[in-house]
């Protein structure tokens, strides 16, 4: 593991030496450009190169959208190239790739309908600039606003009203609402990336719960910033999910303690570290929480004094001092703590709390962040129907996505009748509103109080709305 660390280690350095010489020798030229990375795809889209490496040259990161049938994984990846300094995407496909493109469209047609729901949640997740790639059809390639010969394709009209959003809005100024935070963690994906369960064999639990907590704050319609560990500050969030397993650098470990002792409120999960990266002993971690830990995968049915739940265990706690307070149990042992450290809070769990559409699990995520003051915007009163909201100046955009049926194929007929409220007093609204769909064109005129009470909408499958809300 120790060779295998260093090796990546020894990687990023040569990638990153080599990104630079590349921009030396444009620069030598007087070729004054952005300079840009777009890294390989990885299963969470950390790049192979991290982001102090890419701030020390002055590159930027970028990404690609493409649809891989998992809706909660592609707002992950897109939440992740949203929160860097310099949000675009390097690849906004149009169409798609196909070895017999005229019998692909047949079965897998890519409708202006499912360009407009993919270039609406880039936005939404912070997506500021678009490259449309591949806007003209090739020999594998359909569906592109363009064919071609260059004639005008289904696609052409929706990528024009999309081009021109920034007419209406700025674009560059939308800010996200989200207060909460998840953390990657750049050695735990290396580890992941071996594809193997020995020696720590519930890396696998670990990316679960990481999914599993993604899909559960877009179910309680709270919104979330996707975040390197190693090289996000969180100023902009008060709540974090964070990884934790045998092993975390020191400085890692001693970043969550300040995070805590800042009055950041960490939920940890996994197993407590007490080696660092060289698997040399470091509990910096470990003392701070005053707690230790055992692995032990199994299946449990976790409880406390209100309620039980079956639940994925890695472990079980043990306290090694006074400070963390045990909150719930497997049989009498521990596996999730509290301890408080001024204003600050830190959770440690030891087992899949994320609800899988378990109710009472859920039920139980959304009393924690209520008891920590996460609260969300609005509700849905459809589970999987989505809602984001951002902000400009005084305005408010907010987006509706519903991620049921198929991508590919929906059928028109499948309409979701969903009641939106919106939280009108915490946001400031007041009075008469009128919500404009921003590509369509649709009016909806209400008042505050309707919206906080509640307003209905049809949306169908893979349906996106994007709504300025104003006067």
């Amino acid at each position: 593991m120790i060779k295998y660390f260093d090796w990546i280690s020894f990687k990023e350095e040569q990638t990153a030496r080599h990104l630079q010489g590349l921009k030396e020798c444009f620069q030598e030229n007087e070729i004054s450009i952005l300079f840009f990375g777009n890294f390989p795809v990885h299963p969470e889209v950390l790049p192979n190169l991290s982001q102090s490496q890419l701030s020390a040259d002055q590159f930027y990161r970028s990404g690609e959208a493409l649809w891989k049938d998992d809706f909660y994984s592609l707002e992950r990846q897109l939440k992740y190239w949203g929160n860097s300094n310099f949000p675009w995407l390097s690849g906004f496909y149009c169409g798609n790739s196909s070895s017999n493109p005229s019998e692909h469209r047949k079965y897998f047609p890519v409708t202006p309908v499912a360009t407009k729901f993919m270039f609406d949640l880039a936005l939404a997740c912070g997506i500021k600039a678009f490259n449309f790639s591949m806007f003209v059809e090739r020999d594998h390639w359909y569906d592109s606003p363009l064919g071609t010969d260059g004639g005008i394709q289904a696609n052409y009209e929706i990528v024009a009203r999309l081009v021109s959003l920034n007419e209406k809005i700025p674009l560059n100024r939308l800010e996200s609402t989200a207060r909460v935070g998840l953390a990657l963690y750049r050695p735990y994906w290396w580890y992941r990336s071996l594809d193997t369960r020995f020696p720590f064999d519930y890396f696998k639990e670990l990316l679960r719960i990481f999914e599993g907590a993604s899909q559960d704050l877009s179910y309680l319609k709270i919104d979330y910033r996707v975040l390197d560990l190693e090289d996000s500050n969180f100023e902009q969030c008060d709540l974090i999910f964070i990884p934790s397993a045998e092993f975390m650098s020191a400085s890692a470990q001693q970043k969550i303690v300040n995070l805590v002792k800042s009055g950041k409120k960490v939920i940890l999960y996994g197993l407590v570290p007490h080696w660092d990266l060289d698997f040399k002993n470091c509990q910096i971690l470990s003392k701070f929480l005053k707690l230790k830990s055992s692995p032990e995968r199994s299946v449990a049915q976790v409880e406390d004094r209100d309620r039980s739940f079956p639940a994925y265990l890695l472990g079980h706690l043990r306290k090694s001092g006074k400070g963390s307070k045990e909150i719930l149990w497997d049989q009498n042992k521990c596996v999730a703590t509290r301890l408080a450290s001024g204003k600050g809070v830190a959770y440690f769990f030891s087992f899949d709390f994320t609800s899988h559409k378990d109710p009472v699990k859920l039920l139980y995520l959304e009393e924690l962040l209520k008891e920590n003051k996460i609260l969300p915007v609005g509700s849905t009163s459809d589970l999987e129907v989505n809602l984001k909201l951002q902000r400009f100046d005084n305005s408010f955009v907010m987006y509706l996505f519903n991620p049921s049926g198929s991508f590919w194929n929906p059928k028109p007929e499948s309409k979701k009748d969903v009641i939106v409220k919106l939280d009108t007093k915490k946001l400031g609204l007041k009075g008469g509103l009128k919500l404009t769909e921003l590509v369509t064109g649709e009016v909806i005129k209400t008042t505050a109080n309707q919206l906080a009470g509640g307003v209905s909408f049809a949306i169908g499958e893979f349906e996106s709305r994007i709504y300025l809300i104003g006067k």
